[in-house]
């Protein structure tokens, strides 16, 4: 059977002790001395994960007499890889920075060992090992995975005053792991463990506050909260600072305090903090307006996956903004947003097919993309849509599915769907003919200055 590795307690003090010399992410001379001067006063470390692999490395290296940075940085490579596959929470996101809910990084070692594993606990009453086996339950390391026991035990360390605990319950809360949902008691633990400084719960506390879950939303204390979670480098916190600052709400807008922030967290490599400090230097907001500036963060966070990013890319290919027209690379950059559900990039996917811009003139996946832009309420795609089964291109021509998206566009104050419901009305098609109606429409058009719209009011004014 396939199971996690067994982690005993000698174990996670080394990965603990091995964590203090590298938290810089590098291992000096002295530090490597160090930690094999540990593992010999600790032999019974080293027949065990991690200090087996360890001692071997160590030993490989000492007999070459450690002489180089090279060696030093396999060392600290080979903690890193310890420390990813053990996963002690003490460092994770929390909340997302999107208002989405609360998530953990898991990491688990895909190893063969015995069944009949034990975890080995040095001293059960104290909070940091009841914090330690919440984490085994947690993350099914060494024990079956239990969402439950994980709270059983997080809330007894958590009792005891234990930070990292409190925030991982407050977090098993948010998330309903092992125990109802309850937004307002992930709050009271968020609150405690952040009053004790850690900045992830400062963080998540703050986010609270930003999105109202569990409390009234409150920008004042949501920026209070993160600022403290920020100034001790959260890069999520630094993020949503920024957005604060751009959005204002109980605080007054400063573009230039958010660029400050963005660029904090985006200097960190924080895709969405990135994407924004992209877009501040797009539009000039605390920012002198910088399109070559705005590119170079857009492909650093594009590059990492992140979607408006990449459709901003796409708009400046688009409109010949910092770089060249190039419609080609405007679609390879719309695609790879629309492709993962980014209403404005699949409608402008779709305008380029239907143009020919950058891609073959192609009408079927005009329709395609731009069905997805409308079933996702862009008012341009739906009357767009409107238009293609009018017209019956890429799809059936069909004036009654015409009239239902010109429809829904012009509720939303579309001035050119508008302007079509009162040809349809006027002309019958696809719906019965009522001058009346079509009137109506024609002046909510006119309204917003469509001169179509406006000359047909005339004539019809003039006639009657």
């Amino acid at each position: 059977m396939r199971i996690q590795k067994t982690v005993s307690a000698e174990s996670l003090k080394l990965i603990e002790f091995c964590r203090s010399l590298t938290l810089d992410g590098n291992i000096s001379y002295e530090d490597a001395w160090e930690l094999g001067n540990y593992l010999n006063e600790n032999p019974e470390c080293c027949d065990q994960w991690p200090g087996d692999e360890l001692a071997s490395l160590l030993s490989m290296v000492f007999s070459k007499g450690l002489d180089s940075d090279a060696e030093l940085k396999l060392i600290a490579s080979k903690i890193s890889s310890i420390e990813t596959k053990f996963h002690i929470i003490s460092d994770n996101k929390n909340i997302s920075g999107s208002g989405e809910p609360f998530s953990l990084n898991r990491f688990t070692v895909e190893t063969r060992i015995p069944n009949n594993v034990t975890v080995l606990v040095a001293d059960p009453g104290a909070a940091s090992e009841q914090y330690n086996i919440g984490i085994m339950y947690h993350n099914g390391v060494g024990v079956e995975q239990s969402h439950s026991e994980a709270c059983r035990w997080y809330r007894m360390a958590a009792e005891k005053g234990h930070a990292a605990a409190q925030g991982n319950l407050a977090i098993m809360y948010a998330e309903g792991l092992g125990i109802r949902k309850d937004y307002s008691k992930a709050e009271e633990w968020f609150r405690v463990s952040a009053e004790q400084g850690l900045a992830t719960s400062q963080c998540s506390l703050g986010l609270l506050f930003k999105h109202g879950l569990g409390v009234d939303t409150d920008k004042v204390q949501a920026a209070k909260w993160l600022r403290m979670a920020a100034e001790h480098g959260n890069i999520n916190a630094q993020k949503n600072l920024g957005d604060i600052y751009c959005e204002g709400g109980g605080h007054e807008t400063d573009y230039a305090e958010a660029c400050k922030w963005y660029r904090m967290a985006a200097e960190q490599g924080h895709a969405e903090a990135q994407s924004s400090l992209g877009l501040m230097y797009h539009n000039g907001c605390g920012v002198n307006e910088d399109h070559i500036e705005a590119r170079k963060w857009y492909l650093l966070a594009a590059a990492q996956g992140e979607t408006k990013a990449q459709y901003n890319l796409g708009v400046m290919c688009h409109n010949v903004m910092g770089i060249h027209q190039n419609h080609a690379e405007a679609c390879k950059w719309y695609r790879m947003a629309a492709e993962k559900g980014h209403a404005a990039a699949q409608n402008n996917l779709g305008l380029m097919y239907g143009e020919g811009l950058g891609v073959k003139k192609d009408h079927t996946e005009e329709a395609k993309w731009t069905q997805m832009a409308a079933a996702q309420g862009v008012a341009r795609a739906q009357c767009k849509l409107g238009d293609l089964y009018l017209l019956g291109q890429g799809v059936e021509n069909n004036s009654s599915e015409a009239h239902k998206w010109y429809q829904m566009a012009a509720e939303q104050g579309d001035a050119e769907a508008q302007f079509r419901l009162g040809l349809l009305f006027q002309n019958g098609a696809g719906v019965d003919q009522d001058l009346v109606e079509a009137c109506e429409w024609y002046k909510l058009a006119s309204e917003q200055g469509h001169a179509e719209a406006q000359s047909i009011l005339r004539l019809i004014f003039t006639n009657n």
